[in-house]
């Protein structure tokens, strides 16, 4: 259940409608603004220099005031209701993401600020997406992380800076990750609120606990804190003790998890972000909307709620922008940014685009090991029963507005990638822009099976003339481009032809031949292991043998080794 201090009602009024609602409140804000002096330094002066938001502090200008008597609390509270956006030019701090910047995929809504049956996004590019009614902003990120934990996880990060005094004020968890829940669901989620005079510390000052503590808390004026909602979150994860770990059960929060409000610093990790509620499987995200009287953080020409950006980094935020105005993802592999396939010598693959496709980069192999930069074209190294079919059409988003999606297909005679687990795509168009990274995640057994590797015989004298064999055989998906031998003793690489040690461990074996024609492909070998002759040059002692096999794109797949002892 929900444990928040604060009303979780979207706040729509246009200031036009509360300045019809309270008459003559706009003759008192003209005199308060007559009587104030800024005699702190303006947050946006400093905010425009070339800073990160790490290194900006908020310098709480209002306590400043309302201490040195520029301005009183009547005064204040007249400029918040009759002019907001000067209220919150002069005395808001500036925020970042609420998700950790390395993670952050692009806006997967934005906030409808058209007030009528249509959609509009706050500067009207309908490039932009959004959909009716849409309260909020939401920020999305990577999928295939949904769950991890360590330095792997998408965390929901407090986006208020350094000097801003901000509290978690309500959280609520309990609610499964899990598709299909009630339109209009918040899922789990958390209250942020950033106090601007006085704070709920205070209020424990003066009463350190009980019903009289939560009244001062409450009752601490909505024109002096700027708070926001977050949702979408992790089940088990809320504020919980280490938000990097394993989360807790997913039930509701009890009340020994966290004592509320709880003061947080900046950037601080909150939970990690899910699909709890209404969020849909296509992308994690977390939804943002913010109160009171702020409905959008963006600056443009329909969110008449603020006369500047309250981002730190409005440009580089919308830099990063995925998607069309119908909210589909500017790369999709088979529909999907995450799509599964089964390990086998024959599928179908669809690439899809907004913009024409080039090239499909390979950029990370499973485990998170990256590889490098436009190094392996898909394109070119897939094995095709066909040669790739290029495609665009024409679609309309949810209000009407046309995109053209652009698509390359094709079906693999050998399997496109040789291992299990996840691999990185990107696509690049024709004016050599990288797309956003999709995952392939290959399941199964591996395409590459090495079996009965063996050396024969396994032990021989230096003086002994006979050739000693290594035979192996392999199964795959793929045809291989070659295979390699590695030689080791007591941990140093071993020249075959000299028996020294050697920097360049693994050398060729140019011995190429399959019993298959089609997938799945047999090779069996018997090869002599190294001269006979060169024997008498090496050290006695145990030796590893490895081989290992490498696929069309260049990736090594399965290793097997054995042992050999020459005395």
């Amino acid at each position: 259940m929900s444990r928040s201090f604060l009303s979780t009602k979207s706040n729509r009024s246009s200031p036009q409608l509360f300045m019809r609602t309270f008459p003559g409140v706009l003759a008192l804000a003209i005199s308060a603004a007559a009587v104030v002096t800024i005699a702190h330094a303006d947050e946006s002066a400093q905010k425009a220099s070339t800073m990160r938001f790490e290194d900006y502090h908020f310098s709480n200008p209002l306590r400043k005031d309302l201490q040195s008597g520029a301005i009183t609390e009547a005064q204040a509270s007249s400029l918040f209701y009759s002019n907001p956006k000067e209220f919150a030019r002069r005395y808001y701090p500036k925020i970042t993401l609420p998700v950790e910047r390395k993670k952050f995929r692009g806006i997967w809504r934005y906030y409808d600020h058209s007030h009528t049956s249509s959609t509009q996004p706050y500067d009207g590019d309908a490039s932009k997406p959004v959909y009716d009614g849409h309260s909020g902003t939401d920020f999305w990120t990577s999928f295939i992380d949904f769950g991890k934990t360590g330095e792997s996880g998408n965390y929901l990060v407090n986006p208020f800076p350094k000097g801003a005094d901000t509290f978690v004020t309500g959280i609520y968890d309990g609610v499964e990750d899990a598709p299909n829940q009630p339109v209009g669901s918040s899922g789990n989620h958390l209250f942020l609120t950033t106090y601007l005079n006085k704070t709920p510390e205070d209020c424990a000052r003066a009463f350190p606990s009980g019903s009289a503590f939560k009244q001062c808390v409450d009752d601490i004026p909505s024109w002096s804190k700027m708070s926001m909602r977050l949702l979408h979150l992790e089940c088990g994860t809320v504020m919980i003790n280490d938000v990097t770990g394993y989360p807790d059960n997913c039930a509701p929060a009890p009340s020994s998890r966290i004592q509320l409000p709880a003061r947080v610093s900046s950037l601080q990790r909150l939970a990690r972000i899910g699909y709890s509620g209404d969020a849909g499987l296509r992308g994690t995200h977390t939804h943002m909307d913010m109160s009171p009287r702020l409905v959008a953080p963006f600056k443009g020409r329909y969110n008449t709620g603020v006369n500047e950006s309250l981002f730190f980094d409005q440009s580089w935020v919308e830099r990063i922008e995925n998607f069309a105005g119908g909210g589909d993802p500017h790369f999709r592999i088979n529909g999907s940014f995450f799509p599964q396939v089964v390990n086998q010598a024959s599928n179908n693959y669809k690439f899809t685009s907004l913009t024409p496709i080039k090239r499909l980069w390979l950029t990370e192999k499973p485990n998170g090991v990256s590889v490098p930069a436009k190094t392996i074209d898909l394109l070119t190294t897939a094995v095709t029963s066909s040669a790739p079919a290029f495609s665009s059409r024409v679609e309309y988003d949810a209000d009407y507005r046309s995109y053209t999606l652009y698509s390359v297909s094709f079906k693999t005679k050998d399997n496109l990638l040789p291992q299990t687990g996840e691999w990185g795509v990107v696509a690049e168009d024709d004016r050599g822009k990288l797309s956003n990274s999709a995952f392939i995640n290959i399941t199964g057994e591996g395409s590459f099976k090495l079996s009965q590797a063996s050396v024969s015989p396994s032990r021989v004298s230096k003086s002994d003339n006979s050739n000693v064999l290594f035979r192996w055989n392999v199964k795959s998906n793929d045809k291989m481009s070659r295979f390699q031998r590695k030689i080791t003793r007591n941990g140093q690489c071993i020249n075959p032809t000299t028996g020294s040690t050697t920097s360049q461990c693994w050398s060729d074996w140019n011995v190429l031949t399959t019993t298959s024609s089609n997938a799945p492909y047999s090779y069996n070998y018997s090869v002599e292991l190294a001269p006979a002759s060169a024997y008498r040059n090496w050290r006695t002692g145990s030796y590893v043998i490895s081989i290992k096999g490498e696929h069309a794109t260049r990736v090594w797949s399965e290793e097997k080794t054995v042992n050999f002892y020459l005395q």
